[in-house]
């Protein structure tokens, strides 16, 4: 009776393994129910598992059910866990990039710390990547914080494109100063070209692109930040409370699943937008960014895919990667890929909690 009833749990875990793994194919635009299966994949992976192994010193033949399903689940599996041990690497002709999503330099203070600020600009003083990508850029023309001079003047990134998504004059009075928000790249390196890729179902999200020369070689360096789900405070309470009564609460999960399925949608649309454009050239390319999706997701598929990228975690980092910074979040959704002509050397992250979001860095070697 007992094994009966876990064989059947087990096909349960195995069918939900698979919706959740084979969910990355699946566009949200035409199915979007299932792009929530691929945030549970981790999960679903550590479930089987624990089958197996029960199986295994009770009925051994059983266990083939969830060793065959994570078989099949191989590439999904492949794109979550990396396990890489350090190495030795010669740093000649190669470049450092470092991709974060810089929560405007906690400009409101969100963190508590009004020393935040100082602290993330002496975290990327402390890694000196040669190319910077970050998301979620904040500046002024002002009293508040000149981002782009300090990066320029004080950390050495002589050359940079910024493409504002937000702007607004306020006047004081002293005079008036000149906000704007948007995703910046700054390099060491000159940038020879830029292009910006307007999303038109976002105000706030966006991408931009820049050609970087790097010696006599030419790298063209894709940053971006794409939909979020824009959760607010009464989301978070709404989770928490249910986290706590162990209950769901129709009304406030009615309007977080509308929030999701809204980001996943606009996602897909901007990921594909993105794939076409990197598809088309044929030059060295690294594509760094806030995707706000896992790894199993269409969102990752579709832009990991358009060119057979390298993920730089993958390649050369070990673990989960997780990038959110949350207490339940294991989630990696931020990422520097990498075009076959160029050789990850090296990965790794940081464990400081600036942002909502651990930077992502990689050393790369120009072939």
């Amino acid at each position: 009776m007992f094994s009966g009833l876990l064989a059947f749990l087990n096909f349960i875990a195995i069918g939900v393994l698979l919706l959740s793994a084979y969910s990355a194919y699946i566009n949200p635009n035409s199915i979007w129910l299932f792009s929530f299966a691929g945030l549970l994949f981790p999960v679903l992976v550590l479930v089987n598992l624990i089958f197996v192994l029960w199986w295994l010193f009770h009925r051994p033949l059983f266990s083939l059910l969830s060793i065959a399903a994570l078989l099949l689940c191989y590439p999904q599996l492949k794109v979550t866990f990396a396990l890489n041990l350090p190495e030795d690497f010669k740093t000649e002709n190669s470049i450092k990039v470092m991709s974060w999503n810089v929560k405007n330099f906690d400009l409101y203070n969100w963190t508590g710390n009004v020393e935040t600020r100082a602290e993330m600009l002496e975290l990327i003083k402390a890694e000196s990547p040669d190319i910077l990508c970050l998301q979620e850029f904040y500046t002024d023309q002002g009293m508040l914080m000149n981002n782009v001079r300090y990066l320029q003047d004080t950390l050495g990134f002589t050359y940079y494109y910024f493409k504002p998504t937000v702007e607004i004059t306020r006047k004081y009075k002293r005079g008036k100063i000149e906000q704007q928000w948007g995703e910046a790249t700054f390099s060491k390196f000159p940038i020879v070209n830029v292009k910006h890729v307007d999303f038109k179902n976002s105000r706030s999200n966006d991408c931009i692109y820049a050609d970087v020369k790097v010696k006599d070689d030419t790298v063209r360096v894709f940053n971006m930040h794409l939909q979020s789900i824009h959760l607010d405070d009464k989301d978070y309470v709404s989770i928490q409370k249910m986290e706590t009564n162990k209950l769901p609460e129709w009304l406030p999960m009615k309007r977080i699943i509308r929030k999701m399925r809204f980001s996943y949608k606009t996602r897909a649309s901007q990921a594909e937008q993105v794939a076409k454009i990197v598809r088309k050239y044929s030059g060295k390319q690294i594509v760094c960014g806030d995707l706000n999706d896992v790894p199993v997701s269409y969102t990752y598929n579709t832009i990991s895919g358009s060119n057979n990228l390298q993920d730089a975690f993958i390649e050369q980092g070990w673990g989960i990667g997780r990038t959110f910074v949350s207490l339940y979040s294991y989630f990696r959704i931020d990422y520097i890929l990498a075009t076959q002509q160029l050789q990850v050397v090296q990965y790794h992250s940081s464990s400081k909690q600036l942002s909502d979001h651990f930077p992502a860095i990689a050393t790369i070697k120009l072939r």
